[in-house]
């Protein structure tokens, strides 16, 4: 497997736990702000990363 490949899945595992973090109700509205927030960041970095 290589780099880009095992980007592309890290970036798809963090889409697939945010959508599960957003379905559980015990997260307030900014703890799950604060939580998508730095997903995003980390995507992000992946995306950068990707293109090196």
């Amino acid at each position: 497997m290589n780099n880009d490949n095992k980007f592309d899945t890290l970036q798809e595992n963090l889409a697939k736990d945010l959508v599960h973090l957003e379905e559980n109700e015990s997260l307030s509205e900014p703890q799950m702000d604060s939580i998508t927030e730095a997903y995003s960041e980390v995507y992000d970095i992946i995306t950068k990363l990707k293109s090196l």
